[in-house]
């Protein structure tokens, strides 16, 4: 059985797949895993890509759907993974060469259940790599993830990708963790924040060697905030419906976690043309939201900020656009 299983959700990616494919392979632990491609109804070449790594490699394997979105080609990759560990790998990015193994080697050494390394931005027509640097990942120490959470907001971290991070499978399953298939953006937001507030062993490793390819056209560079809110919408009403199945201290988390979620729906709001703004500063005027969120105030900037979403919801664009 492969200690890594490394998932790729593939849609219409012809001009990356080699790259992000080889730079796998490359990988000083590729003995010890295995690539799982999901092919989400692409129509370009990509499914001649996916053939010939198929026939060339023992432990690359392939799976074809019809369109369905990331959510679900991830989700089928959990399914179909025998690894005792996941990572996630987007179709258009890449790797260094030993990034999968100083995961593996930190989250076996630490017993942990999740490892979180770090990710560099690189745009297509450039070789260079800019890493985002993330003040959390030199603790280097174990924490359990409402810890970590609470660490992230404090420094005003909000980074949530669900790759630049292994898995260890156990932990997904047991608690039944996956991304929700109605969520189409900002989808790891979710993933990974219900992760955290579940697990018990987390551990930072600064390493920047996940290579995020900027491109144009692709679906986080699109400007389309209707979507987005929806989305946002979708992600918080997720965490509200798990609110009461919750320990108080992840109760208390989580209503911090809404204030970030919030902030990006109300500006994200103000973006939106004067007929739609109502309707969705409605959908937020939710007194579980506003209730949830006071029990949760931890600092004074919370509290300044609580107390402008019950006065009103429209000033919060304002201040935040100046």
């Amino acid at each position: 059985m492969a200690e890594i299983s490394v998932i790729i959700p593939i849609y219409n990616a012809e001009k990356y797949l080699d790259d992000c494919i080889i730079s796998v392979i490359n990988n000083s632990i590729f003995n010890k895993c295995e690539i799982i491609l999901i092919d989400d109804g692409s129509t370009d070449h990509s499914k001649d890509i996916i053939q010939k790594y198929v026939e060339e490699y023992d432990n690359i394997c392939e799976y074809t759907y019809s369109n369905s979105g990331i959510s679900a080609a991830r989700n089928r990759g959990i399914e179909k993974a025998e690894g005792k560990y996941l990572f996630f790998l987007d179709s258009d990015d890449f790797l260094e060469s030993d990034y999968l193994e100083k995961l593996y080697l930190s989250i076996e050494e630490q017993k942990s259940d999740i490892v979180f390394a770090g990710f560099s931005r690189t745009k297509e027509k450039e070789t260079i790599a800019i890493p985002i640097l993330r003040k959390q990942l030199n603790i280097q120490k174990v924490m359990d993830g409402c810890e970590y959470l609470e660490y992230r907001m404090d420094i005003e971290d909000w980074e949530n990708q669900a790759w630049c991070a292994l898995y260890r499978k156990s932990f997904l399953t047991d608690n039944n963790l996956l991304f929700c298939r109605e969520i189409k953006v900002y989808e790891d937001i979710l993933f990974t924040n219900l992760c955290l507030l579940y697990e018990k062993r987390v551990y930072m490793l600064p390493n920047y060697g996940y290579f995020y390819r900027i491109r144009p056209g692709s679906l986080v560079q699109q400007n389309y905030y209707i979507e987005e809110i929806e989305c946002c919408m979708k992600v918080l009403e997720e965490f509200i419906k798990r609110y009461d199945e919750l320990n108080l201290r992840q109760q208390h988390v989580a209503g911090r976690l809404y204030f970030h979620i919030v902030s990006m729906i109300l500006y994200r709001i103000g973006e939106i043309d004067p007929p739609d703004k109502n309707m969705y500063y409605h959908k937020l005027s939710n007194l579980k939201i506003r209730k949830q969120m006071k029990k949760s105030i931890s600092c004074r900037k919370e509290k300044i900020k609580w107390i402008i979403f019950c006065l009103n919801w429209r000033l919060f664009y304002f201040i935040v656009k100046r």
